[in-house]
């Protein structure tokens, strides 16, 4: 079209020379090209799925994001092995193919939901970017190529990264390891020493990256031994309590010595947080008040965790787990030696404010020179709950003491406790010491030793006992009961099996002295004592009721259901063991022996026996509870 031998046919104002002429019409057309190829690119884009786009990176220098997809943070050791958290920005999945770090390549295939986070592990990149020793931090250039849509793209980011040694920054920060302390990302603890700094940001988060052993750093020459003290407690007190959490990751620390002169005492000391999956091994930790292995106090959670070892304190609230609790625990146990000096002393909590304990338990003995001594708590408001706990361990003290609990003030159900209860003084019980609460579906199988208000179950009980029971021996002084030392309110569907004797008056089978309103019960263990003795009760009191209730005279030894008091509507069976199923409701055919359980002169009062009733049936022996 153009030929530079032709000659311009039109003489026009500033005219200008051919050559003019022909340099203004090549750029017009290398303009015209340019958009054409602009305008393809852009429908190429449109419509091919194989394309590529790529984020230029001389746009996002200094910056930790390109596209879709950001660098939350990383770390790289001299080695050249990193790693790398990568955001997902968008709202739309994607799939990561490379990272390139300095022309290194490391390939992945790995997908990054809308606006979640992933860790990335990097190696050999010595070569693309290092860490010199002593360097605090480097700046890298990062390649990062992904699928989107179904589009292939590639975003370079600068990002200036941490250097590490054996994870440990060089920077000394006060929280080490991978992570940004949130809860999708915590902070990752490798070692006893960082376990102590987490004391420097007790609102962070955290998670176990090992098993970790305390013992040579929290005694003599460690780095922790502190003159004596050891590891100074995490959130040690009300002001500076551990807000944040603790995940244990089922990883395990082991030896932690603590000695504080002080109060709120345990690898943590006062948290409002959440602590879960932590296991402490062969544990030594001794304060004044608030003590406990794990936590002193916490309104928190703590779930899936355990300690072994020696808690000990000199004043109040101390637990073989936690000192103090006023949130929810589950899953959890001690297995140890608990030993306070004065009140609210437990195998696993000292004292319970309010919250839940459930599916919990301590198998450690338990020893209290106060009021207030327990199996597994010591000292429980009415505000605390216990459900599907239990205790193995044996107790001893002197006031309020429980295979249990020591002194309970709320709920506790589907519980028991196994082992010797063995009080000086007062108010001792197989399962509780003195209970003002409400109590369902326990039991205790310990003996029980005291001195008044003394029981197999119980050594006082104000509110509720239903459908439980003791077979444990029980000795005392005064007011001594094979169920209850001394009951009010209400005992309903419950039965003690277990010797009862009393060295001083008032013993009873089911009950030393009664002011209670007790129904479809029963007693069976032989009564022994010098006064007031009774099959079923010692002493009945004005404002205490028999109803349906029942005791074996042959077994008991007794042939009277009370031994001072007016007692109506309880029946004793088998006065010359001539016929010991008398007292028992058959099962089989054949069996079903004429007894006021099943064929009462009232039919409504008959008792109700079956899976889905109150009792079941066993041949030749005592009913037994149905939840049994």
């Amino acid at each position: 079209m153009f030929n530079s031998n032709n000659q311009a046919q039109f003489d026009w104002p500033g005219k200008k020379s051919t050559a003019q002429g022909t340099v203004e019409y090549l750029v017009i057309l290398a303009v015209v090209v340019v958009i054409s190829l602009v305008v393809v690119g852009i429908f190429t884009g449109m419509f091919s799925s194989s394309s590529q786009q790529v984020i230029n990176s001389s746009s996002k220098l200094g910056s930790s994001t390109g596209g879709g997809i950001s660098i939350v943070e990383a770390v790289l050791d001299p080695a050249g092995d990193s790693l790398v958290k990568l955001s997902n920005t968008s709202s739309d999945p994607i799939t990561l193919t490379r990272i390139s770090v300095g022309g290194v390549d490391n390939d992945f295939s790995e997908q990054v939901v809308g606006t979640d986070f992933k860790t990335f592990s990097l190696s050999n990149l010595v070569s693309g970017c290092t860490c010199s020793s002593g360097q605090k931090n480097v700046t890298c250039e990062y390649s990062i190529t992904y699928t989107q849509n179904g589009i292939v793209k590639t975003s370079r980011i600068n990002k200036t990264i941490e250097c590490v040694i054996d994870s440990v920054p060089v920077a000394s920060q006060p929280v080490v390891g991978l992570g940004s302390g949130t809860l999708v990302d915590p902070w990752v603890i490798n070692s006893c020493k960082e376990l102590q700094d987490m004391n420097q940001h007790v609102d962070g988060n955290y998670i176990l990256g090992a098993d970790i052993n305390c013992y040579n750093d929290t005694r003599a020459g460690g780095v922790l031994y502190n003159g004596g003290a050891g590891f100074t407690p995490i959130g040690g007190t009300v002001d500076t309590n551990f807000l944040g959490s603790f995940n244990g990751n089922n990883k395990s620390i082991s030896g932690l010595m603590i000695n504080k002169a002080g109060d709120y005492v345990g690898l943590f000391g006062f948290i409002t947080g959440n602590i879960s999956n932590v296991r402490l091994i062969d544990v030594n930790v001794t304060g004044v008040s608030v003590v406990g292995s794990l936590v002193g106090s916490f309104r928190g959670s703590i779930s899936n965790s355990y300690s072994t070892g020696t808690v000990t304190g000199s004043s109040n609230n101390v637990g073989g787990l936690v000192g103090f609790s006023r949130g929810i625990m589950s899953n959890s146990y001690f297995t140890g030696t608990v030993t306070g000096s004065s009140n609210n002393v437990g195998g696993l909590v000292g004292g319970q404010f309010s919250g839940l304990i459930s599916n919990s338990y301590s198998t450690g003995n338990v020893n209290g020179y106060g009021d207030a001594v327990g199996g597994l708590l010591g000292y429980q408001y009415s505000g605390g709950s216990i459900s599907n706990s239990y205790s193995t361990g044996i107790v001893s003290g002197s006031n309020y003491l429980g295979g249990l609990v020591g002194e309970s003030n709320g709920l506790i159900s589907h519980s028991y406790s196994t082992k010797t209860v063995t009080g000086s003084v007062d108010y001792v019980g197989g399962f509780v010491g003195l209970s003002r609460g409400t109590i369902l579906n326990s039991y205790s199988t310990g003996n029980v030793i005291g001195s008044s208000n003394v029981g197999g179950f119980a050594g006082f009980s104000q509110l509720a006992i239903n459908n439980s029971y003791s077979i444990g021996a029980v000795n005392g002084a005064n007011y001594v009961g094979g169920l209850v030392g001394l009951a009010h309110g209400t005992i309903s569907k419950s039965y003690s099996t277990g010797p009862v004797t009393s060295t001083s008056s008032v013993v009873g089978g089911l009950v030393g002295i009664s002011n209670a309103a007790i129904s479809n019960s029963y007693s069976t263990g032989v009564v022994t004592g010098p006064l007031s003795e009774g099959g079923l009760i010692g002493t009945q009191w004005i404002n205490g009721t028999i109803t349906n209730s029942y005791w074996d005279i042959n077994r008991t030894g007794k042939t009277v259901c009370c031994g001072a008091g007016t007692c109506t509507n309880c029946v004793g069976k088998n006065d010359s063991n001539s016929d010991p199923n008398a007292f028992f409701p058959q099962v089989s055919l054949g069996l079903d022996y004429n007894v006021p359980m099943q064929h009462n002169i009232v039919p409504a009062n008959d008792w109700t026996f079956g899976v889905d009733a109150n009792w079941v049936k066993v041949d030749n022996n005592y009913p037994k509870l149905s939840w049994q």
